[in-house]
């Protein structure tokens, strides 16, 4: 009973997500260039 469905937690995430919609557009860049660099640095090391 006090295990979480994922599927239950996903749909959570996915409301708070799209209830926080505008935020996750000012942020969606920053998130895209940290994503670059970050991509960047792991296929270096590989």
């Amino acid at each position: 009973m006090n295990k979480l469905n994922p599927i239950y937690f996903g749909a959570l995430i996915g409301i708070f997500l799209l209830s926080s919609s505008g935020l996750l557009a000012q942020k969606g860049e920053e998130l895209k260039l940290w994503h670059q660099e970050h991509a960047k640095s792991w296929m270096m090391q590989v």
